[in-house]
């Protein structure tokens, strides 16, 4: 659990940006106010691509250690794992994953599949139309839809669907992964058809 604050401190200047810290912006509310450590948008694209130059890491693997990160900790941190133990008698929870045309949507694809195969039920909705968007569906989206469904999850399209769904589940929706935008995708460069669908969903989230 996380508590944002203003920070004052001063940025360093004599480094190159791409590699400055970035002060801390949040702070645990759990282990003593301590700092969490962040990184600016540079930061994360130069992550991404030393892991890929240096490491010869695919975008695949790089999803796939995210994806994994946010599974562990959505159920060690947040939903509790004696929610999927054996000894729980009562129907696991309902996760929805948010998925944009995008890295941040790869990511959240990948981390919904893995709590499907821990257990959890996921429904995912896609902010993406064929007919309606400028770009073509990303490779790592489509192939990771095709996974989600192959391991069990559920895909919607639409906030009709999503409440029809989750109206005749047996269980409560209780976490909400975002991955509809990320340091590479701003929601605001959407065109104005998923815009305003992207709006409609943050609303009905909210």
């Amino acid at each position: 659990v996380t508590e944002n604050r203003q920070n004052s401190q001063p940025i360093a200047t004599d480094r190159k940006a791409s590699m400055t810290p970035t002060f801390a912006q949040f702070y645990s509310s759990k282990y003593d106010e301590s700092p969490i450590p962040t990184c600016s948008t540079l930061q994360l694209s130069e992550i991404f691509t030393i892991g890929k130059q240096k490491f010869f890491l695919t975008d695949d693997i790089l999803f796939e250690n995210a994806g994994r990160s946010l599974c562990e900790t959505i159920i060690n941190n947040i939903l509790g794992s004696f929610r999927i133990s054996y000894k729980n008698h009562n129907e696991p929870p309902i996760v929805l994953g948010l998925i944009g045309n995008n890295r941040a949507g790869c990511v959240t694809l990948s981390a919904m599949r893995q709590l499907v195969t821990r257990g959890l039920k996921t429904v995912v909705f896609l902010l993406y139309e064929k007919d309606q968007s400028e770009d073509d569906l990303l490779p790592d989206i489509d192939l990771g839809l095709k996974r989600i469904s192959a391991a069990g999850g559920k895909l919607v399209g639409n906030l009709v669907q999503l409440k029809e769904l989750l109206g005749s589940a047996d269980s409560p929706l209780e976490f909400i992964l975002d991955g509809l935008q990320g340091f590479d995708a701003d929601i605001n460069d959407l065109v104005e058809y998923d815009l305003n669908r992207a709006e409609e969903l943050v609303r009905w989230c909210n």
